[in-house]
């Protein structure tokens, strides 16, 4: 789901808190691939979790993780069920992000 569709309804999901873990140097001009998963979905709080491998190494380069909150363009806290059809799609999406490959 693009952002520019969140923001379409006044729906914004700024970072709250982030960390990240590095485990191994990437070089220039390498490929990276990026394995994003929804560790937990609130109605009105995204946490998303990052892992980082070159392409055709299951190593981790790093790992992260984010947290947003769900707001307004005000900052002011929404919650997410209070759009049914956005609601549905988010759930759809996290679903598909929570099992990877599926």
């Amino acid at each position: 789901m693009p952002y520019t569709e969140l923001q379409a309804v006044g729906v914004h999901l700024p970072v709250v808190d982030l960390g990240v873990r590095y485990r191994r140097p990437v070089l220039y001009d390498q490929l990276i691939e990026v394995w994003v998963s929804i560790q937990e979905l609130g109605r009105a709080r995204v946490h998303f979790t990052y892992r980082l491998h070159l392409a055709g190494d299951s190593k981790p380069l790093a790992t992260a993780y984010t947290v947003h909150a769900v707001t307004d363009s005000q900052g002011r806290v929404l919650r997410l069920d209070r759009y049914p059809d956005l609601w549905k799609k988010i759930l759809s999406a996290s679903a598909a992000l929570s099992h990877p490959g599926a």
